[in-house]
């Protein structure tokens, strides 16, 4: 039942991105909440295709094929949220709709990243999409998903342990992983912006060794 096979460069990028464009970070991959970045020698971008307007035309489909060094696209950015981000545009934000426009990046022959979700929406939005995916052999590649810890009402914590923030983000992430089983890339993710910067630095002291174990974490930013 192959009906293409699309050959492209594979880069052998570490895990560690940055989500935008951020020099002096010793990351060989990024990518900038929109499609229009570069790869140069050093680094691998990834473009998104953010919403409904970066999936519809076939100048579209053109400018993914034609990214230097691109080997995938990043969906939508939070279309869960029918009040934000891409939700709000198109009805992005209902299921259906968001699936129709995210089966145009198909064409690209890219591996393909999940629409990334809100912390919550990834057990229900995501998981609708997912199943509606597969019923209708719409590919996903990748899992992408937004981490910060929003569930323990953070403004009310800002000197939070970090062992326990980490200890709930290594628990989200198993919990995706067994809905899923397909690979994760974490774009988003810190302790919280309402917690301490010093309770931020320990809580990434802890996970970014714990990310580089773990077999399904492709990359995170």
């Amino acid at each position: 039942n192959v009906s293409f096979i699309r050959i492209v460069p594979w880069n052998w990028v570490s895990k560690k991105g940055t989500a935008g464009d951020i020099p002096g970070m010793d990351n060989t991959w990024y990518y900038r909440w929109n499609n229009q970045g570069e790869s140069d020698l050093q680094r691998e971008y990834t473009p998104m295709a953010w919403g409904y307007g970066g999936a519809t035309e076939p100048s579209d489909i053109d400018l993914y094929q034609s990214k230097y060094k691109a080997t995938h696209v990043l969906a939508f950015n939070e279309p869960d949220d029918c009040n934000g981000q891409s939700g709000q545009y198109n009805n992005m934000c209902d299921v259906n709709t968001a699936l129709n426009v995210y089966e145009n990046l198909m064409k690209t022959g890219l591996r393909l990243v999940s629409p990334a979700c809100r912390q919550g929406a990834v057990f229900d939005w995501l998981n609708s999409f997912n199943a509606l995916a597969v019923q209708n052999d719409i590919r996903i590649d990748v899992i992408a998903v937004h981490w910060y810890d929003w569930s323990m009402n953070p403004e009310n914590s800002p000197n939070e342990d970090p062992n326990n923030i980490f200890n709930r983000f290594k628990t989200y992430l198993d919990n995706v992983y067994a809905i899923y089983g397909l690979p994760i890339w974490i774009t988003e993710f810190n302790g919280n912006k309402y917690r301490r910067q010093e309770v931020n630095r320990q809580f990434m002291e802890l996970a970014i060794p714990y990310l580089e174990s773990l077999d399904y974490i492709e990359r995170y930013s």
